[in-house]
């Protein structure tokens, strides 16, 4: 079951890397394999792109309609994605040498 997990750790450490430091975080939530992420960004579309050119990441999208907030003079967002499941590496090698 643990194997089955995502790696909470793993998520948190690909988000603080792939993010730009124009970006801040306000909630993080994590379900099963959803990531939903809110907060202040001059350019949250631009985010989009970078989740989705993560190796741990797919289906990147917007969970609620960008809005401007005047007084931070940026963008706030909601966003989910999904964590991408890995394909078990080591049965596929195993297969490839039978044979």
């Amino acid at each position: 079951m643990k194997l089955e997990s995502v790696p909470i750790a793993q998520i948190l450490e690909e988000l603080a890397r792939i993010l730009p430091d124009t970006a801040w975080l306000t909630d993080l939530r994590i379900e099963g394999d959803t990531v939903e992420i809110s907060g202040l960004s001059t350019s949250a579309a631009n985010l989009l792109p970078v989740l989705e050119r993560s190796p741990h990441f797919v289906d990147a999208a917007l969970a609620a309609p960008l809005t401007l907030d005047p007084r931070e003079d940026k963008e706030r967002f909601s966003l989910r994605v999904r964590v991408r499941r890995q394909p078990p590496e080591r049965a596929s090698s195993r297969e490839g040498r039978s044979g």
